[in-house]
């Protein structure tokens, strides 16, 4: 199964689309800087571990580049 993502630009906007998806009855959750962090690290994990010159990268990299 595929997903989307949406990073509303304010709380106002966050409503609006939860209300819709609410509406329209699409299964939806809402997540947390944590959440997204720990998919975005998840997703590196996947993506390096399909790569053969598997380098270290140390956590302040990491961190660095899952805020951005």
């Amino acid at each position: 199964m595929n997903g989307i993502l949406i990073e509303p630009k304010d709380m106002n906007e966050l409503k609006f689309i939860h209300d819709l998806l609410e509406r329209i009855g699409v299964k939806h959750s809402k997540l947390d800087v944590e959440e997204l962090e720990d998919i975005a690290l998840g997703m590196m994990m996947l993506e390096s571990d399909s790569k053969e010159d598997n380098e270290l990268v140390g956590e302040d990299e990491v961190l660095k580049l899952l805020r951005s």
